[in-house]
């Protein structure tokens, strides 16, 4: 008697992704990962010089400069770039984000909510949830009327499960995004669509640089991107939530918030 057969996992080979902030950092650690899968993945960013070099390390993508998240113009061009370049997107990814280190008053950390210029908490409002709105509503616009496709918000264990001192506006912003994905995953579930965020814990990228924060150990980029990859394999009846992505004993961990079919996270 044969094993039952379960819901298939996604062969992310072949598929085409998107990744805004793929210039460094968690960007490319996740491009670097999906393109070791055989993913096409276009990444984006705003500095031309730093797209050409990490696009030249892709062995399966393509790099797309000019991409400011805060233009849904430009978001738009992204996704055109990448469905005539290798077709249509499977995956879109939202890693490009403002903001500094939160949890301590170093001198990487803005300011109290006393003195925070208007200009730094718009700049976090407008980057890390406006240009995250840009992308979630060009890929599920195209993604649902396919029928599949994944969605996924980079975010932050430090920033967006409450509020930290000096850290308003950054953490204002992950939070309202993670608001914003819940509604997104409940009106695109029924399409075939997946949505979440990942929240990873402190990662060892300039964000954290000069800080005390990931001084027990930072997650690296590259495994943040390996976790993604295995997550985005999961087969697309796996109903993810808010994962946490943290160290234990010295190797990455994922913990689910919540889901309820197929596979563990």
């Amino acid at each position: 008697m044969s094993d039952p057969v379960g819901p298939a996992p996604v062969d992310l080979a072949g598929q085409v992704a998107v990744v805004t902030g793929g210039s460094g950092g968690i960007g490319l650690g996740i491009a670097a990962a999906l393109d070791r899968r055989g993913t096409h993945v276009v990444i984006a960013g705003r500095d031309a010089d730093r797209i050409g070099r990490a696009a030249r390390g892709l062995a399966h993508g393509a790099g797309f400069p000019g991409c400011d998240v805060r233009d849904p113009a430009r978001v738009e061009a992204l996704f055109a770039f990448a469905e005539e370049r290798f077709g249509p997107v499977e995956i879109a990814i939202a890693c490009a984000g403002a903001g500094r280190a939160v949890g301590t008053a170093g001198r990487a950390v803005p300011q109290p909510v006393a003195s925070l210029p208007e200009t730094e908490w718009d700049e976090a409002i407008d980057v890390n949830l406006r240009g995250l709105f840009h992308l979630a509503r060009a890929a599920a616009r195209r993604m649902t009327v396919r029928g599949t496709g994944q969605i996924v918000n980079i975010s932050s264990a430090r920033g967006a499960l409450r509020g930290e001192p000096y850290g308003a506006g950054y953490c204002a912003s992950k939070m309202a995004a993670r608001a914003l994905f819940h509604a997104l995953a409940a009106e695109t579930a029924p399409s075939g669509v997946r949505a979440f965020s990942l929240l990873p814990d402190a990662v060892d990228t300039s964000l954290i640089a000069g800080t005390g924060l990931g001084k027990g150990g930072a997650l690296t980029p590259d495994q943040v991107g390996a976790v993604l990859a295995d997550l985005l394999a999961l087969p697309l009846d796996a109903v993810l939530e808010d994962v946490r992505l943290s160290l234990k004993e010295g190797r990455p961990a994922a913990r689910r918030a919540a889901a309820r079919t197929g596979g563990t996270a």
